[in-house]
């Protein structure tokens, strides 16, 4: 379940060096390239990253804690491997990705099946709805950051003390997104995104914490991440002790091949949509009524997005409305926070 560590002496980090966050990397009032331009940059020196000893926690309704023991492993440009579990029961869960295709296992799905599909497929397929978002941008979620040069960029802006925020517009196959990456802003740490379709809805969340700087790689990573996926109703934190960066241990031929588990059949989501929707694993109802959303609402954007170009200076790049939807007077406005505190755990499959 769990990856070999051969080189456990580049896992160690001393009690203080690797605890200090670098020297301050931003300006005083940075500009929409150099928050760009540092995100990039580390993430660049992230050719590889890999952790065995992360450990998985679902938020969601039912008041059953079940954390989970997982081991990821990253490999550019969009291997990906997830593997979670525990000592008494086994594997859990596998979702992966190799050069062409991405893979969901669950151990507790009634219809015993791996699903799998192509990523020239996905925008196509009935993937969208257990994974609302490409299977790569779990690898960003982790810390592994880059904004695309041919996106619309616009930005930054002071919504909250110590913190800037960029919008991002994103053209897929599947319609367009918008992306909000709120950053830390003296040490351009990517605390949070969010990512909305065509229609406002949210379809994926990452928080991140707890970040350190590794002074040998010269980058820097969240021990702490919050991924909500509200669609799909996937929600769990995921807390990672020690990362091996630019060192992958396990054997590659077996990290990046789709698993056989006995007994369940693989199951091709880039065929017939409807066939496939039929066959997916039951997804429970994502928002109960009347609860508050995971979200801040700070980052519900209007519903009049503005694609007016944002002045002769704005190299291409258009401009969003800076507007957020409008709340009734005296509704609470519920951050994350206010749900986690909250929030009951459950414990099967998270789909």
């Amino acid at each position: 379940m769990i990856f070999a560590c051969t080189s456990c002496a580049s896992l160690r980090r001393s009690n203080t060096q690797d605890l200090l966050p670098p020297d301050v990397l931003l300006s005083t009032e940075p500009t929409l390239d150099e928050l760009i331009q540092i995100t990039n940059q580390n993430s660049a020196r992230i050719q590889q990253l890999q952790a065995s000893n992360a450990r998985i926690r679902l938020l969601n309704e039912d008041t059953i804690d079940y954390p989970l023991t997982a081991s990821y492993a990253f490999d550019r440009p969009r291997r990906f491997r997830l593997r979670a579990g525990t000592s008494f029961t086994g594997d859990e869960l596998d979702l992966g990705s190799n050069d062409d295709t991405y893979w969901i296992w669950v151990k507790r799905d009634d219809r015993k099946k791996i699903y799998f599909g192509r990523h020239s497929e996905y925008y196509q397929s009935a993937a969208r709805q257990v994974l609302p978002v490409p299977p790569d941008w779990l690898a960003e979620a982790l810390g592994v950051v880059q904004f695309d040069a041919n996106h619309y960029h616009t930005g930054p802006s002071r919504n909250r003390p110590g913190q800037l925020e960029v919008q991002s517009r994103i053209q897929t196959p599947g319609g367009e997104l918008l992306k909000i990456t709120v950053f830390d802003e003296r040490y351009a740490w990517v605390l949070e995104q969010h990512v909305y379709d065509a229609s406002n809805q949210l379809l994926a969340s990452a928080l991140a914490s707890d970040f350190y700087y590794d002074p040998a790689q010269q980058v820097s990573l969240p021990r702490n991440v919050e991924i909500n996926l509200p669609t799909a109703n996937i929600h769990f934190t995921m807390k990672t002790p020690q990362h091996q960066i630019n060192q992958l241990s396990a054997d590659p031929a077996q990290l990046w091949s789709m698993p056989q588990p006995a007994g369940y059949d693989p199951y091709d989501l880039g065929g017939n949509v409807a066939s496939a929707r039929s066959s997916l694993p039951n997804q429970r109802v994502a928002m109960q009524p009347n609860r508050p959303s995971w979200v801040d609402s700070r980052y519900q954007p209007a519903n009049n997005r503005s694609m007016a170009a944002n002045g002769p200076n704005s190299g291409g790049r258009y401009q969003p409305t800076q507007d957020r939807r409008e709340l009734a007077p005296g509704t609470r406005v519920f951050t994350s926070e206010d749900i986690r505190m909250s929030s009951l755990r459950r414990l099967p499959s998270p789909f």
